[in-house]
């Protein structure tokens, strides 16, 4: 059984990479939605403003009311193109057949005859469904890189465990030895060189 703290390191670690993976995909995914949808908006524009004289549109000016279901159609049929797109024309100059929400862009068109507003809805989500499946990934790297990292370090440990310990040598420090019995004098670093002792007879004489 590994203790708690060391559980709790490798859990923190994974958790760790599950995020930093999973954020850079949402982040990069993110990036590239956004410049899918200003592509297919500067398209959908382009489109409109070269059907525009095919559109029977209003206009104050001449007095003309226009035909709301021709320009109905054209929106229902341009959507239908969009579907895979995440982009929907909602509608040209304040005609449309959807119900009103406040998440619209609006942009004004410029035509060489006329401008026009039509207004956009960005259906694009930042996770679906498709996304579970990048997380399951994302969660078997995570814990694909921790398992070998908890190898590694346990492999270190064990190598360093079966080590060799190297005895440490104390230099000891030179002793004088004296024998009396042989009379001679050596040192301890080199035993082999003695010295004869010449040791004068004393007399004491104990008061």
């Amino acid at each position: 059984m590994l203790p708690i703290r060391i559980k709790l390191v490798y859990g923190a670690i994974f958790l760790s990479c599950c995020l930093v993976l999973f954020a850079t995909f949402i982040i990069a995914k993110a990036y590239k939605t956004t410049t899918n949808d200003a592509l297919t908006l500067a398209k959908v524009e382009n489109r409109i403003a070269l059907d525009l004289n095919h559109l029977n549109l209003p206009d104050g000016f001449l007095k003309h009311s226009g035909s709301r279901d021709m320009v109905l159609n054209y929106i229902t049929r341009l959507n239908a193109q969009l579907a895979d797109s995440g982009v929907m024309v909602y509608s040209i100059e304040g005609i449309s057949e959807y119900p009103a929400r406040a998440d619209l862009i609006t942009k004004q068109l410029h035509a060489p005859q006329k401008s026009l507003t039509v207004s956009f809805v960005i259906a694009s989500s930042l996770l679906d469904k498709n996304d579970i499946a990048v997380f399951i990934l994302v969660c078997l790297f995570a814990s694909t890189f921790t398992y070998l990292l908890f190898i590694s370090e346990r492999t270190k440990i064990q190598i360093a465990k079966n080590e060799p310990e190297v005895a440490v040598q104390i230099e000891e420090k030179p002793k004088l030895i004296v024998d009396l019995q042989n009379k001679t004098l050596a040192a301890s670093c080199d035993v082999d060189k003695t010295v004869t002792l010449r040791i004068n007879h004393c007399v004491f004489i104990l008061l």
